[in-house]
Formats: structure tokens, C-alpha cells, sequence
């Protein structure tokens, strides 16, 4: 039952991703239902791993929307795996670079932080004036 639903999650994706805003948020409730359900910490990493695996990983805007959904949930070790990947596929997503140098500052892994703020820089520099990517400037300043 549970691999239906990820099926029908999926295909709702590509066609919600066209849609501000829609497709992270429907991972994020994805995100919710797996968290409210799990009874303890491997049945969430479980429900989680389905979720990444339901994603076509090759495409670096579905995965950067997955990073942003586990960033809002405030999972920041899962997003920041996420956005990892969703930067490794698509260097020039400039979105998942900026969410990637916050969660890293959260994570205190400010060597990525720094990384990811440069190339989020680079890529568009109003990316790095949202405020939650300087707040993670003020969590890792430059060295």
C-alpha cells in the first residue's frame, strides 16, 4: 500500500513542480505523515529512504525541492544528503547551492556552508540575500 501511495506521490510531482511552490510542499506533508506515523527514529529513516528512492535522483530541481521540503521540516542531516546530491546533478541550481549553505551552517559543517554560499553567489546574487542563507552566513562568516 505504502509503495502505491509513493508511486502516486511521484507522478504528482512532475506535473506539481510546474506549480510554485506546490511540489515542496507536497513533500513536505510527505515528510509529516512518514514523521507522525514512524514509532521511532528507524521507522522514519525507513519511511524517508522510500521517499528519496520514489525521486527520479537524476533530476537536480526535484531533488533540490526534496532538500528544501526536509530543510523546512527541519531534518538538516537528510537535507543536507539531499542537496548534495541535488548540487552534484545540477551544479547550476542556484536554489539548492543556497539551501545547501544553510543547512550545512546548521549542521557546523561550515567548509560545505562557505562552498555552496560561493556558488550560490556566483550562479545569482540575490540568491544569497534570502534570510534564512544569511542567517547561515552569520552561523559559518567567511574564514
Amino acid at each position: 500500500m505504502f509503495k502505491k501511495s509513493l508511486l502516486a506521490f511521484s507522478l504528482g510531482i512532475a506535473a506539481a513542480s510546474a506549480m510554485a511552490n506546490t511540489a515542496d510542499d507536497l513533500f513536505v506533508e510527505k515528510i509529516r505523515s512518514v514523521r507522525d506515523t514512524a514509532q521511532n527514529p528507524s521507522q522514519y529513516q525507513a519511511g524517508v529512504q522510500q521517499i528519496i528512492q520514489a525521486v527520479d535522483t537524476s533530476d537536480g530541481t526535484v531533488m533540490g525541492l526534496l532538500g528544501r521540503a526536509f530543510m523546512r521540516s527541519q531534518d538538516y542531516d537528510n537535507a543536507q544528503a539531499v542537496l548534495i546530491s541535488a548540487t552534484r546533478v545540477a551544479p547550476s541550481n542556484g536554489d539548492a547551492q543556497a539551501d545547501l549553505s544553510f543547512v550545512s551552517a546548521v549542521r557546523h559543517d561550515c567548509e560545505t556552508a562557505r562552498t555552496a554560499y560561493a556558488r550560490a553567489a556566483a550562479i545569482n546574487q540575490s540568491l544569497v540575500d534570502q534570510r534564512h542563507v544569511k542567517r547561515g552566513r552569520v552561523m559559518c562568516p567567511p574564514a
